[in-house]
Parts: structure tokens; C-alpha cells; sequence
């Protein structure tokens, strides 16, 4: 795994957000991370009116390799994780 996991990767993240109803907005997203094997995609719902916002995220995270597809996988879900609550926290800071 010592040879996807470097200090800097280019991800590229394409989101496409349409209005579902008034007060909610729905993304289909996908991110590529340049030299690791694998696919993110997810939806992310975003929710509220003028005292509150809720954004749901699904992640779903697949690699094909052999062997260590599943440990990929995991360790990108993972690391995803980590890195939507540190941006959550970030925000709420700002707020």
C-alpha cells in the first residue's frame, strides 16, 4: 500500500447539485485520485432553512486490485472520513 499512499496526491472531484425540493439540494459526485487504483463516488444531501443545515454524505469506495482491493478500499473510507469531519469541524470554527 506504501506505493499509493503518498504525501501528496492530485485528487479531481466533479459534483453535479440539482434542486430536489425547496430547502434541499442533492450531489452526485465522483473523485479520482491520480496513481491509486480505486473509485469514489457518492451522493451528499444538503438540507435547511435560515437556523440550520444538515449535509448527509455517502461514500462508496471500491479497488479492483487483488490482494489488497479490500485494505485500499478501507483506508480511503477511512481517510475520507477523517477529512469530512476535520471540514465539518473547520466550518463550524468559521461559523
Amino acid at each position: 500500500m506504501a506505493s499509493f499512499h503518498k504525501e501528496w496526491n492530485e485528487v479531481r472531484q466533479e459534483e453535479h447539485w440539482f434542486l430536489k425540493s425547496e430547502g434541499e439540494w442533492h450531489c452526485e459526485f465522483r473523485v479520482r485520485i491520480e496513481g491509486v487504483p480505486a473509485k469514489i463516488q457518492g451522493m451528499m444531501r444538503l438540507q435547511g432553512d435560515s437556523l440550520s443545515c444538515t449535509n448527509q454524505v455517502n461514500l462508496i469506495v471500491r479497488c479492483d486490485v487483488p490482494l489488497l482491493g479490500k485494505k485500499i478500499a478501507r483506508f480511503l473510507a477511512d481517510d475520507s472520513h477523517a477529512k469530512i469531519e476535520r471540514e465539518y469541524q473547520t466550518t463550524r470554527q468559521l461559523l
